[in-house]
């Protein structure tokens, strides 16, 4: 298996031991080879999750689980993901996805089973 290789194009900065870049400025110089029990999932969070800790306690959750991917808040006002990693950690990461942390009201998560990438080494804020 091949290590794969992440260039930043751009900047990017650490916030409480938390790697934060903006997820445009990453480019993929070779794809890790993605193993067999390994999944993805892309997923919208809709309500009250910005501006509650929704994206730090989502890093702390998903590196508890041992997931790789990204958190991002949209334009619109929700939180979206990109989660991979094995099966039964995605489903917790999900089963907390539809609660988040106490100060969130979530009231949806769209959720879309998706192809792993292999290219996270670990979960991080994207913007």
């Amino acid at each position: 298996m091949s290590a794969g290789r992440i260039v930043f194009l751009g900047w990017h900065f650490h916030f409480l031991g938390f790697t934060i870049i903006r997820k445009r400025d990453i480019q993929l110089e070779h794809r890790e080879s993605v193993s067999e029990n390994m999944q993805a999932f892309h997923a919208i969070v809709k309500g009250e999750v910005q501006g509650v800790g929704f994206r730090m306690s989502a890093i702390i959750r998903a590196e508890q689980l041992g997931l790789t991917g990204w958190v991002r808040n949209t334009p619109d006002g929700d939180v979206e993901v990109w989660a991979e990693g094995n099966t039964q950690a995605l489903e917790h990461f999900y089963a907390w996805l539809q609660v988040g942390p106490s100060a969130a009201r979530v009231d949806e998560v769209i959720k879309t089973d998706e192809q792993p990438r292999g290219i996270y080494k670990r979960f991080s804020v994207a913007f």
